[in-house]
């Protein structure tokens, strides 16, 4: 687990954000992303094995985040959601776990990547 998701989970093991909009789950919660993606959609992604679902939404998107360990030890950390119901769709929604809550908090109300159409990368 990346350092930054470790610190968080050490705090605050699963939590709820603003009103439920954002569930963060139990570590002894995660699943493969996969696993979570394929339950509500029934259609398969073949995602890689370090992919795991973290999080869900009150609008019923998923998010999970990919856990391969990179060169130098280092992790290379991406968020994706998919919308329940819906044909599996991802979506890069942030480079780690830091920025995915940053901008979870700057736009409380809703999925941030629901109405933020400058892409991963842009502040």
């Amino acid at each position: 687990m990346p350092e930054d998701m470790r610190l968080f989970y050490q705090a605050f093991d699963g939590v709820r954000l603003f009103g439920a909009e954002y569930v963060l789950l139990d570590p002894d919660a995660f699943l493969p992303f996969e696993v979570a993606v394929r339950a509500t959609t029934g259609r398969a992604l073949n995602l890689n094995p370090s992919w795991v679902w973290f999080c869900r939404t009150r609008a019923g998107y998923h998010v999970g985040i990919d856990l391969r360990r990179r060169p130098f030890r280092s992790y290379r950390v991406s968020a994706y959601a998919c919308i329940e119901g819906a044909s599996p769709r991802l979506r890069p929604v942030a480079r780690g776990f830091t920025e995915f809550l940053t901008r979870a908090m700057q736009a409380s109300d809703h999925p941030f990547w629901c109405t933020d159409d400058r892409g991963v990368g842009h502040r």
